[in-house]
């Protein structure tokens, strides 16, 4: 068991024992490799995670769950520091907290270890801060920050932190079940692509986004692409992006110093008075206000 205070090197794969890294850094390039079963954080700053065709920017209100054996690269360039957090979890323990939360008690009596027990998949996407993950992740991170801890003490939050995660990915299945499909393997394909384009719009506020190049980034036509993310997010992709641009922009006028004019760029708009004008409408309050109102 190992906490990390910068970023390790070699970077991990699967074999490693559980570990966690809490490191801030400006520049970090890691290729493309195959990893443990991960979720990732960032409470100041971004990072870039690409794994195939899919792009994942973490930023503080997202954290991102890549599942073992997943390829992917890594990637932070940054003027100022980037607070990272990262959790990796050693083979077969999503594995062996998942048996002990399914199984009957007898059965775990007469097998408490099977050779090879069903693999666990989560969904890789960006998942928003929630009331069930995010609560173990903050006062792991507190805790490690305070001082030296045993591996005992470790192994069992981590265990608990998988628990919370298992719960929060019997939630999605539930929200794939809503999808309008027949086949659950459709389902589950659908509900992939939708947040394929979905984290497109998280990781690329900035940019001018279409629906074209959204619904291209799920595989999907634009209009098929437009009606089911309605009928899965309650929102259109334009009202998610918007949602998501002013929620960005709400955290860097409380944590930052950064010109009303910057921060509009900053989240995509270039006109200052049409990002003005939007976001008074949207928090009740001028940027300027907000900013006065809730600086940290």
């Amino acid at each position: 068991m190992m906490i990390l205070r910068d970023f390790p090197r070699p970077c991990p794969v699967p074999g490693w024992p559980s570990f966690v890294v809490d490191a801030s850094g400006t520049e970090l390039e890691y290729p493309e490799r195959a990893g443990p079963l991960s979720i990732k954080c960032v409470f100041r700053g971004s990072e870039l995670h690409a794994a195939g065709d899919a792009r994942f920017v973490v930023e503080p209100g997202r954290y991102l769950l890549l599942n073992q054996g997943r390829r992917y690269a890594s990637a932070i360039h940054s003027r100022r520091p980037v607070d990272t957090f990262s959790v990796f979890f050693r083979p077969g323990l999503a594995e062996e907290v998942q048996r002990s939360l399914t199984t009957p008690a007898d059965a775990l009596l007469d097998d408490p270890a099977p050779a090879a027990p069903a693999p666990v998949e989560f969904y890789e996407r960006l998942y928003p801060y929630d009331d069930r993950v995010m609560p173990e992740l903050l006062d792991l991170r507190s805790r490690l920050r305070r001082g030296p801890v045993d591996d005992g003490w470790l192994e069992e939050r981590l265990r608990r932190l998988l628990e919370r995660l298992l719960e929060r990915h019997r939630d999605v299945a539930r929200e794939v079940a809503r999808l309008p499909a027949v086949r659950p393997s459709t389902r589950e394909e659908l509900y992939r692509r939708l947040h394929r384009g979905r984290d497109l719009i998280d990781g690329c506020y900035a940019e001018p986004l279409t629906l074209e190049r959204i619904a291209a980034a799920a595989c999907l036509a634009p209009h098929h692409f437009l009606r089911l993310f309605k009928a899965a997010f309650g929102t259109t992709p334009h009202g998610y992006l918007t949602r998501r641009r002013l929620e960005r922009a709400r955290q860097l006028l409380a944590a930052s110093d950064r010109s009303i004019a910057d921060v509009a760029l900053a989240v995509g708009y270039q006109s200052p008075t049409s990002f003005a004008n939007l976001f008074r409408r949207q928090a009740g309050a001028s940027p300027s206000a907000y900013r006065r109102r809730h600086r940290r």
